[in-house]
C-alpha cells in the first residue's frame, strides 16, 4: 500500500469515527424529545382528570392556570388546555390574553429580560440577554472576530509559503489544487499556476 492509499484509508477511519459520535449524538437528542413528549402527555392526561374532577366540583378551571399553562409550556398542545376549561382550543387565547413575562436573562447575571408575546411563536422573536450583557456579548464577538482574523492571516501565509516550497520542489499539481471543503487547497490557473502565487509575481 502506498502513502496515498494509506491516507485515504485513514481518511475513511476518520470519516467512521465522526459518523459514530454523530449517530451518539442524534440518539441521545431523539431520547430526550420522546422523554419531553412522554412527560408532556402524562401531563395532558392529568389535566384531563383535572377538569373532570373540577367540573363534578361544579368550579371552574382556573384561568392563571391556564395562562400559565399555555406560555410556559409550549410542549403541552392548546388542545390539552382547552379540554379542562370546557372551551374549543381556539377559545383558549381569549382566555390566555397576551403575554408579558419576565425572563431570567440567559447569561446568569441575576438581571431580567422581558418578552411580549402576542402568541407561543412569538417566543423565537424575544431577546435572550439583558441590555448589558447583550452589548458585552457584541463587544466579545468583535474581540474574537478581530483574533480569528489575526489567526487566519497568519495561517494563510504560513500556508502560501508551504504552497510555494511544494510548487518548487515540483510536487505534481493535483497535490495542492483546490478541493471544496479542504483547508490549504488552491485554485489554480490554465498554466497549472496556484492563483495565490501568480497574483504576488
Amino acid at each position: 500500500m502506498n502513502d496515498d492509499a494509506a491516507r485515504l484509508e485513514a481518511e475513511y477511519a476518520i470519516l467512521a469515527q465522526k459518523l459514530e459520535a454523530l449517530d451518539r449524538e442524534v440518539a441521545a437528542r431523539n431520547d430526550a424529545k420522546r422523554r419531553t413528549i412522554d412527560a408532556a402527555r402524562e401531563v395532558g392526561a392529568q389535566l384531563a382528570r383535572l377538569g373532570h374532577a373540577a367540573e363534578l366540583a361544579d368550579v371552574s378551571f382556573d384561568h392563571d392556570l391556564a395562562r400559565r399553562l399555555y406560555w410556559n409550556y409550549p410542549d403541552l398542545h392548546v388542545a390539552e388546555i382547552a379540554n379542562p376549561m370546557r372551551v374549543h382550543e381556539g377559545q383558549v387565547s381569549r382566555y390566555v390574553g397576551s403575554g408579558e413575562f419576565e425572563k431570567p436573562c440567559f447569561n446568569g447575571c441575576g438581571r431580567t429580560v422581558v418578552w411580549h408575546m402576542r402568541n407561543r411563536t412569538d417566543a423565537q422573536r424575544q431577546p435572550r440577554y439583558c441590555p448589558e450583557c447583550q452589548r458585552e456579548r457584541e463587544l466579545q464577538r468583535e474581540r474574537d472576530l478581530r483574533a480569528m482574523r489575526a489567526r487566519e492571516e497568519a495561517e494563510h501565509r504560513e500556508s502560501v509559503e508551504a504552497l510555494r516550497a511544494a510548487v518548487d520542489a515540483g510536487v505534481e499539481i493535483r497535490r495542492y489544487a483546490d478541493f471544496p471543503g479542504v483547508p490549504h487547497t488552491w485554485a489554480v490557473d490554465e498554466n497549472g499556476v496556484p492563483l495565490v502565487l501568480r497574483d504576488e509575481r
